[in-house]
Parts: structure tokens; sequence; C-alpha cells
């Protein structure tokens, strides 16, 4: 009796054992579970960020195409209100003050920098041609008319090429997702 006693104690302290190991051994592997899904999902959700930020910039270049082109076709001739700035702030946001998860190739990064560049140009020629016209006289109607073929040129010939670019590299980067 007291050798099925010992064995009884003896399996029952196994069986508890059993179950504490049990026990750590699921919390273990439960907890990492937990975590692998919690990071597959915050890697979703930054994958679809990522794209949702990359459309909008696609649909950006569209729009400032547009502009690009209303702004090709004016003359010195038409109203001052005609002239349109290049929108600048979503490339501005997005790059330059760096969107988190937003890394692109360079190439997208060298076609953001020259669509900048052209439309600070632009906009600093559109903001002298509007000053000239609010009572700058110092500006002669001759300057004022190179400002406007200025923006002209730079609004026909070069933005489109740029637009292409970054049209693409965008493109490119979505479908890399």
């Amino acid at each position: 009796m007291e050798a099925s006693l010992i064995v009884s104690i003896l399996a029952l302290i196994g069986s508890v054992v059993g179950v504490i190991l049990s026990y750590v051994t699921a919390r273990k592997y439960g907890d990492l579970a937990a975590v692998k899904a919690s990071r597959r999902l915050h890697e979703e959700d930054v994958r679809k960020a990522r794209l949702a930020a990359l459309q909008s910039l696609l649909n950006e270049t569209h729009r400032i195409r547009h502009l690009a082109q209303h702004n090709a076709v004016l003359s010195i001739h038409n109203p001052p209100h005609d002239f349109v700035k290049m929108p600048a702030a979503a490339f501005e946001t997005a790059f330059v003050s760096g969107t988190p998860g937003l890394t692109v190739a360079q190439e997208l990064l060298d076609a953001v920098s020259s669509y900048l560049t052209y439309a600070s140009a632009v906009n600093s020629l559109v903001d002298i041609y509007l000053g000239a016209l609010a009572g700058d006289s110092s500006r002669m109607a001759g300057e004022r008319k190179r400002d406007v073929e200025k923006i002209a040129v730079i609004c026909s010939n070069i933005l489109p090429e740029i637009l292409e670019r970054l049209e693409a590299a965008l493109l490119a980067e979505i479908r890399t997702d």
C-alpha cells in the first residue's frame, strides 16, 4: 500500500509538473505567435499606407500636368489671375519632410527633385510677374514679357518631360508592391 501511495503521489506530482510545463510552453509560443501576427498586420498597414501615398502623388502629377498646360499657352495679354503656381506641397511633404515608410528608388527622388526645382522657378516667375503688375513700375514691359515667356517655356517644354519621368517612377514603385 505504501508503494502505491508513493507511486500515486509521484504520478500526481508528474501531472502537476506536466500541466505547469504545458502552460509555460503554451504561453511562450502563444506570445511569439501573437507578436508575429501583430508584426504581419503592421507590415500590411505600412504597405497599404505606402500604396495610398504613392497613388495620391500619381494623381497629383495628373493635376499638375493640367496646370502646366494651362500656363504654357498664356501670354502677357492674359489677365494676371490666369497665371497659376505649380503645387509642391504634396511632394515636399512626402519626400523632403520624410514620410515614414515611404522609401523609394533614386529615380523617383531625382524626378521629384527636378520637379520641385522647376516648380519653384515657375512660382517665383509668377510672383515676380504679379508683383510687377501690382505696381512695381521698375519692371519694364519687356522684362514682364520675358517672365511670361520663361513660364511658358518651362511649362510647355521642361515640365512635361519631368512629369513623364515622375509618373513612370511612381508607377514602377506602385507595381513593386
